[in-house]
C-alpha cells in the first residue's frame, strides 16, 4: 500500500521532472506551488498559454486519465493549450492533449510532444531557490536555476 506522503512525493517529482525538462525550450516555466499560490494546474508555460496537469500513479484506466484531463479542460481559460502528463510505475511518461484539428483526445510520448528529453529531477538543486526581483518597471521578475541532466 502506498502511503500518502509517498503518492505526494512522487506527484511533486513528476512536477518538478517536467518543469527541469521544459526549461530549456521554454525558460518561463513555472511550477504553480513554487509561486506561493494554487492554481487549477501543476506547471504553466506563460509564453504559450499551456496548461500541464501531472499525475503519476501505479496505474491508470483510459476513462481515469480522461476525467483527469477533463477536469483540467474545465478549470482553465479557454484560449490555452490543456496537457496532461502522466506516468505509472515503470512505464514511459505520456501526454494526453486535445488535437487542434481533429478535436480528438489524443495520447503520445512526451519527447514527442514537447520535442525535447525527459529528464528525471535529481534533487540535487533546491527548485524552491527561485530568486524574485522587480524589473525596471516595477514589475516582478521570476528567474529559476538551470536545470541539471541526470
Amino acid at each position: 500500500m502506498v502511503k500518502t506522503r509517498t503518492a505526494k512525493t512522487k506527484g511533486n517529482q513528476l512536477e518538478y521532472s517536467v518543469a527541469d525538462s521544459l526549461r530549456p525550450k521554454y525558460p518561463d516555466v513555472i511550477v504553480t506551488k513554487q509561486l506561493g499560490f494554487v492554481a487549477q494546474y501543476d506547471v504553466g508555460i506563460p509564453s504559450i498559454l499551456m496548461y500541464i496537469e501531472c499525475k503519476r500513479h501505479k496505474g491508470f484506466s483510459w476513462n481515469e486519465l480522461k476525467k483527469y484531463y477533463q477536469k483540467l479542460e474545465s478549470r482553465t481559460p479557454t484560449e490555452g493549450i490543456d496537457v496532461l502528463v502522466f506516468q505509472a510505475n515503470h512505464q514511459p511518461v505520456l501526454v494526453m492533449y486535445r488535437d487542434i484539428i481533429t478535436q480528438e483526445i489524443t495520447v503520445t510520448e512526451f519527447e514527442v510532444f514537447f520535442d525535447c528529453k525527459f529528464i528525471k529531477h535529481s534533487g540535487k538543486t533546491n527548485p524552491l531557490s527561485i530568486k524574485k526581483s522587480k524589473d525596471s518597471a516595477g514589475g516582478l521578475v521570476t528567474s529559476f536555476p538551470p536545470a541539471e541532466e541526470v
